[in-house]
């Protein structure tokens, strides 16, 4: 099979699953009444990673992964038997693509060097899929205390934030976040979650990564739901990567009709979404380095 018919096949599996499985999800959600949230995707397990280079995954490795399985450690078969840990028999490999950059052999007519984008694909299994391998993620600390890491993100990135609101929100008119007092949250993890959601609609604005559903949240409803869950999955991806389980943000029922209507007219609306969450989440990064 050629490199192109795998990234297709791989596109197409994993567009159909992880849309059967929000979409399941959020029918289940508004069925019974209930909010949705993107938080089952992440927990105080933390971000999965690359046992070899205990660097995260992105993009939508990170997402497939999170789905499925949570965060923690994966490696590939045989890095598992390299430390003495063994793959259990009938456990099935997640294939992800790996991106990377090449020069092209021909220089471009202005003489200068050419770069393409080489894909290639590799099967990784979760550290719960293997056995002689024991991973002790965090325990979440339930009483309200402020999480440093969490703080250390929500400062660095500069946002204009006042407590005391009623709810929570971003105002693109006014550029800045309203939250409530923290002793009005139940935990700190739900704090810092509702914070790290707004901080991903807060990315958006025109002068930061100019995302057009933040401009146009209140004029369409297609729109807003994509940004709702942009949100909730950059909110998700945070809260992994300081390893506190993240906790629903206040959705109204009307946004899972959008989404679920949405992810059934175009399976790439997952994707979509989980790359722009990826890009806000990278740009708050970034303003803590």
């Amino acid at each position: 099979m050629s490199n192109k018919a795998k990234r297709q096949q791989f596109d197409d599996t994993a567009k159909d699953r992880l849309t059967a499985l929000i979409r399941d999800g959020m029918q289940t959600a508004l069925d019974n009444g209930e909010r949705w949230h993107a938080g089952y995707i992440a927990s105080n397990s933390g971000m999965a990673y690359s046992l070899n280079t205990g660097k995260p995954y992105l993009n939508n490795n990170q997402l497939y992964m999170l789905l499925f399985y949570g965060g923690g450690p994966c490696a590939t078969y045989p890095a598992w038997q390299k430390i003495g840990a063994q793959v259990r028999e009938g456990e099935k490999a997640t294939t992800l693509i790996h991106v990377s950059t090449a020069k092209k052999r021909e220089l471009d007519e202005n003489g200068n060097e050419q770069f393409y984008k080489k894909f290639s694909y590799f099967n990784t299994f979760h550290y719960s899929q293997v056995d002689g391998y024991e991973y002790q993620p965090e325990q979440i600390n339930n009483d309200f205390v402020p999480i440093e890491a969490a703080q250390k993100i929500v400062d660095a990135s500069g946002a204009n934030i006042s407590h005391g609101a009623s709810g929570a929100s971003f105002s693109d008119k006014n550029d800045s976040i309203a939250v409530p007092f923290q002793s009005d949250f139940e935990s700190a993890e739900l704090y810092y979650g509702t914070m790290f959601h707004e901080l991903i609609h807060w990315t958006g604005a025109e002068h930061r990564l100019n995302r057009p559903n933040v401009a146009t949240y209140f004029e369409d409803v297609k729109n807003r739901a994509r940004e709702e869950l942009t949100a909730e999955l950059g909110a998700a991806y945070l809260s992994a990567y300081v390893g506190i389980e993240t906790t629903p943000a206040p959705n109204h029922s009307q946004y899972l009709n959008s989404w679920i209507k949405a992810l059934e007219s175009d399976n790439n609306e997952i994707f979509a979404a989980a790359n722009d969450a990826q890009a806000a989440v990278n740009y708050i990064l970034e303003l803590g380095e």
